[in-house]
């Protein structure tokens, strides 16, 4: 361990500091949790003390350590922003108060450290592997290195100028989501006249999943033709992706009439309604739809099977569909109904226009998702390098950071 690292637990940089509060009568105040994975505070709803049956809760400031007893073996612990409003929190979430020897920044990164989170999930591990709460005591017993107040500030500037690119990546990201939906609700605004997506479909082109017992869990194999299931359907462009399920072949071969080939616009028929995406090009040369999946194969001579994309993509359709929900539980709509919506039909001409133009707005954002992407696994990397005092930070960084 370097110069002026030393080796301290976390009783020895935080004390214990729990402020219980009355639950006043008819008063409403924020309830406040931690997401897993060192990911922050949970922010709730203001509720009234009608609708708990605390009679006390915790108090939370800013820059106090804060951690989950039930669910500490899922990382969930950080420490507070520093101007966080008054808030309150169940007994399950003990409060800790940083002493002068560690930067409440600094402690919050190292609650975002995977090592720190395996230390969490043993110590919680109760008889028989059952999980159980986790003391404060025991977290008060965990180790973790601990470098010169000095050094903790550049790691923390360091990051943080990360952290901060990151930010900005993301907000222009949401722009330009917000740009490309709103382009895509213009298609409508367009061509007002609007055709059944049947229309578009040649006979026994527009199909649902196989029935179910025809395709169940022990029908996937470690490889051979995907399964497209509703993990497969991304949030963040227009192809059909992630990790698949396979089956065999000859599986495959009795599910022919459930088949997606690339080029194939795939909708959500149970679950997240409103989704679609496209089999892409490059990808495997057929796959299978699962029962919670709908699949339509256009003629590419009259339409383009990416401006129906584009069109089911649009706010105002995915509000429509949302709409048709038949289920209460689980979220559904059936292949009937899909066929009945309509989404504007221009000559094809037209249809490759603007294909182009929404294609170009979603590129831009995929660009965005990548320098995301690329920026938050470096921020990974250096993290974990600058935690485990391997490498040093010049003196020199503090002008720099001064000068920011």
């Amino acid at each position: 361990m370097r110069d002026g690292w030393r080796q301290v637990a976390f009783g020895d940089i935080v004390d214990l500091d729990v402020v219980r509060v009355p639950v006043a009568a008819g008063r409403a105040f924020p309830v406040v949790g931690v997401l897993g994975f060192g990911r922050g505070i949970l922010r709730r709803e203001p509720v009234t003390a009608a609708s708990t049956s605390y009679r006390e809760l915790n108090l939370v400031r800013g820059s106090q350590l804060i951690y989950s007893k039930l669910k500490a073996f899922e990382g969930a612990i950080t420490v507070t922003p520093d101007q966080l409003p008054e808030s309150f929190a169940s007994s399950e979430f003990p409060t800790f108060t940083c002493r002068d020897a560690v930067l409440p920044d600094y402690l919050r990164l190292v609650t975002q450290q995977t090592e720190l989170w395996s230390d969490l999930a043993s110590l919680s591990k109760g008889l028989g592997g059952r999980r159980e709460r986790l003391s404060p005591r025991d977290l008060l017993g965990l180790r973790l290195s601990l470098p010169p107040l000095a050094e903790q500030r550049r790691i923390v500037d360091l990051i943080g100028a990360l952290d901060d690119a990151i930010g900005a990546a993301t907000r222009a990201l949401a722009r330009a989501q917000d740009l490309r939906r709103s382009a895509a609700d213009q298609l409508y605004e367009r061509w007002p006249h609007l055709v059944a997506l049947r229309e578009f479909a040649p006979p026994r082109d527009l199909i649902g999943g196989p029935f179910g017992s025809s395709l169940v869990s022990a029908d996937y194999v470690s490889d051979g033709v995907p399964v497209i299931r509703g993990t497969n359907m991304s949030a963040d462009g227009p192809w059909v992706g992630g990790d698949f399920v396979y089956v065999t072949p000859a599986k495959a071969d009795q599910l022919s009439r459930n088949q997606a080939m690339p080029g194939d616009v795939i909708f959500t028929q149970r679950g997240t309604l409103g989704q679609v995406s496209l089999v892409p090009i490059t990808g495997a040369e057929r796959y299978v739809v699962s029962q919670s999946q709908m699949r339509l194969r256009v003629d590419e001579g009259r339409d383009s099977a990416k401006f129906v994309y584009h069109a089911f993509s649009a706010p105002r359709m995915v509000r429509e569909i949302q709409s048709r929900n038949t289920a209460t539980a689980n979220p559904h709509i059936n292949l009937g109904l899909l066929g009945q919506l309509e989404i504007p039909r221009p000559p094809l001409a037209d249809q490759l226009e603007a294909v182009a133009l929404l294609d170009a707005a979603e590129s831009v954002a995929g660009g965005l998702r990548d320098s995301i992407r690329d920026l938050s696994k470096a921020r990974g990397n250096l993290l974990n390098a600058l935690l485990s005092g391997e490498h040093v930070i010049p003196e020199s960084y503090d002008e720099l950071f001064e000068a920011v």
